[in-house]
């Protein structure tokens, strides 16, 4: 570096020191260094972030099996708006349209629904014939058709809430893992409805992404799920790998570590 004397100072002999300034542009140079690391630092940390989110996704998505594509999605059903992950690894909005069609609340069936809504009303306006009721004409008729369709879009699912679409869900969970009727105690039932619970809580935080509180309960549903899985391998291998295949899970997601999502993509 070139310098500029400041001043001379005598020192003993006659000699002469010489004080001098350096010439520095070290300040902007370390300024730039400074920024180039920066930006590997955060290009590096964006890297990181991008991975971990496909782990995370990666980690959670389930197989296409045939009980998760039996159960109802209120992302087909309700219509909302929301960006799906195309990995997402949940059956196609044609397939719960399709499961919705013939579906309603309160334990109606399908045939029961058809009987009452098809046949019944028929079947009312010609016993009134029968019993020679006058006032029985084209009115009553088309009155009788209209109020039938009324009372099925009142029962059907696709104009139920949330919650009943949960329920609903649940007997079917409920239903396919049962090893005899009514039984909500196996395992493999409960792993069931656990997984059922963690859908319906994916598919509100993609909508409600700061509702902190349910995430924490996905997060908590995940390790219960975990922790019934693990107890069933103890109890039966071949039930274990059974139940996975059902609902879609590879080993790492119940054995590994269950990781706290940031959000759920």
């Amino acid at each position: 570096m070139n310098g500029i004397t400041i001043f001379s100072k005598p020192l003993k002999g006659g000699i002469k020191r010489l004080w001098t300034r350096n010439f520095s542009c070290s300040g902007v140079e370390f300024a730039r260094k400074n920024s180039k690391k920066m930006i590997e630092i955060n290009k590096a940390r964006q890297e990181k972030i991008e991975r971990e989110k496909k782990e995370a996704e990666e980690f959670l998505k389930l197989k296409d099996t045939k009980f998760l594509n039996s159960l109802l999605k209120s992302k087909d059903l309700f219509n909302v708006q929301t960006r799906y992950n195309v990995n997402a690894g949940t059956p196609s909005s044609a397939t719960s349209e399709a499961n919705a069609q013939d579906v309603y609340v309160d334990h109606v069936t399908s045939e029961e629904a058809n009987l009452i809504f098809n046949y019944a009303p028929g079947a009312s306006i010609e016993s009134m014939k029968k019993n020679r009721f006058s006032f029985v004409n084209s009115k009553v008729e088309a009155t009788s058709k209209v109020m039938s369709e009324m009372v099925k879009r009142i029962i059907s699912i696709k104009n139920q809430n949330a919650q009943a679409l949960l329920d609903h869900n649940i007997e079917l969970a409920i239903k396919h893992f049962g090893r005899n009727e009514g039984d909500t105690a196996s395992p493999e039932v409960q792993a069931a409805v656990f997984t059922v619970r963690i859908l319906h809580l994916a598919d509100h935080l993609r909508v409600h992404k700061k509702d902190h509180s349910n995430r924490r309960k996905y997060t908590m549903f995940l390790h219960k799920r975990a922790k019934i899985l693990r107890y069933l391998k103890k109890k039966s291998l071949e039930r274990y790998f059974e139940c996975l295949k059902e609902l879609g899970l590879r080993q790492d997601m119940v054995e590994g570590q269950i990781p706290f999502p940031k959000r759920v993509e």
